[in-house]
């Protein structure tokens, strides 16, 4: 009842489906990610930090330093130098991201209207990008 030679039966050469997805060159997301980056510096929404101490490893720290620049609310990017504390503590808050400088793409930079880097990724993205 299933063959193809029967009514009702298979399909021979059946549809197949088809990933249409391109790649993108690694020079064009790199030159991306420096056009963001520096449309970023000029828009004024890049901050850099000498470090970020938090006094305990606990969201609370991460708010604070959020409020303290009075961007409560606000869509805020932290990029840090694989700092995973800084990463587990800004997970749970809305709006905000933290990653580290291997995990920074354009669709991040794009995304979030405030960026907090710290002077050691600083250091790393100009390692790679340059």
């Amino acid at each position: 009842s299933r063959s193809p030679l029967w009514v009702g039966g298979g399909t021979i050469w059946g549809p197949h489906p088809r990933s249409y997805a391109q790649k993108m060159p690694r020079k064009a997301r790199r030159l991306a990610v420096k056009s963001a980056l520096s449309d970023k510096v000029n828009t004024n929404e890049l901050f850099v930090l000498d470090e970020i101490n938090l006094a305990a490893p606990k969201t609370k720290e991460v708010v604070a330093l959020i409020n303290n620049f009075k961007f409560a609310g606000e869509k805020v990017l932290i990029v840090t130098d694989n700092d995973e504390v800084v990463e587990r503590c800004a997970r749970n808050i809305k709006g905000v991201k933290a990653v580290s400088t291997t995990g920074i793409n354009i669709f991040d930079l794009l995304h979030y209207t405030k960026l907090f880097v710290t002077k050691s990724a600083v250091a790393k993205i100009e390692e790679v990008l340059a």
